[in-house]
């Protein structure tokens, strides 16, 4: 018998297509299986920074975990981490999937953390009950200090919270940096307390002079403590914190919690409109966000 004798070339083309073939084949695969991991993830896990005690938080965002439980089809876990490098340290290992930053914060996050993927912003209503997309930071004292304008700062000890807080650190150096006032070189002590709630508490016992936190922290403040507090000086409007996914979130998920935020302000048993809670969310571009980083920018 003669042996029929193959043509190189076809074996060639032969054997490239069933390689194409099994790449194809593999990529689908992966894509496949990527997609049933992200469908089958058991649980979210949702982590904020304490801006307030945390049992509070909890009981703040107690009805957006129903919420998006009842509509991601997925447990929902609340963590609430001891500050912002903890909070990125957990998104950074997979332990966090979606994380709550503070404007500068989110800023900083997104530089830090390739993939991070924007999801939503806060919006929430004001005391004339004009939903709103901004807030400020204060600066305080007693009202029985004798500090009534910044320049009096100069020689006293400051309370802010941390380097990443925008209305408890990045807005109120900005206002004291166009007085031409350096806390380093002129406070007599400069005191990081990582918690709006701790900064007022040490202004209104007298273990600090002055300090500085976002709005809403201080009405609260104001209205368990009446006239005990005053405000030096208000910073410029700041964003409402972000919401974003940790860079392993898959855009099938980041779709579904973007569509279950902007659904929350409907939600009938959501969080009544109390100090701290969120009213509703939006979706904007990251540009929402340049203003911070303008403001980072000009601080020296």
């Amino acid at each position: 018998m003669c042996e029929r004798q193959r043509r190189p070339g076809l074996t060639l083309a032969l054997g490239t297509s069933l390689l194409v073939t099994l790449i194809m084949a593999g990529i689908v695969l992966s894509s496949a299986a990527q997609a049933a991991g992200e469908m089958e993830q058991e649980r979210i896990v949702l982590a904020c920074t304490p801006w307030k005690n945390p049992e509070t938080l909890r009981k703040v965002h107690a009805p957006l975990l129903q919420y998006l439980e009842s509509r991601l089809g997925k447990k929902v876990v609340f963590h609430v981490a001891k500050d912002y490098e903890e909070l990125a340290a957990r998104i950074k290992a997979r332990a966090v999937d979606v994380g709550m930053f503070s404007s500068n914060a989110y800023v900083q996050a997104m530089k830090n953390i390739p993939g991070l993927q924007y999801l939503a912003s806060i919006r929430k209503k004001n005391a004339f009950g004009e939903i709103i997309d901004n807030y400020r930071g204060y600066v305080f004292v007693r009202t029985d200090s004798s500090i009534h304008t910044l320049d009096d700062l100069k020689g006293k000890t400051f309370g802010f919270t941390d380097p990443q807080s925008s209305s408890g650190y990045l807005y109120p150096r900005l206002l004291l940096q166009k007085k031409g006032i350096n806390p380093e070189t002129d406070f007599k002590r400069v005191f990081m307390l990582k918690k709006h709630d701790k900064v007022l508490k040490a202004v209104l016992e007298g273990s600090v002079d002055a300090g500085a936190c976002y709005d809403d922290a201080f009405r609260e403040m104001d209205f368990n403590n009446p006239g005990m507090l005053r405000i030096v000086a208000k910073t410029p409007e700041i964003p409402f914190d972000a919401y974003a996914a940790a860079p392993h979130i898959g855009a099938d998920m980041v779709k579904a919690l973007q569509k279950a935020l902007l659904g929350y302000g409907d939600y009938p048993e959501r969080t009544p409109d109390v100090l701290g809670s969120p009213h509703s969310y939006v979706v904007r571009s990251d540009s929402f966000y340049d203003v911070v980083r303008e403001a980072e920018k000009s601080l020296q």
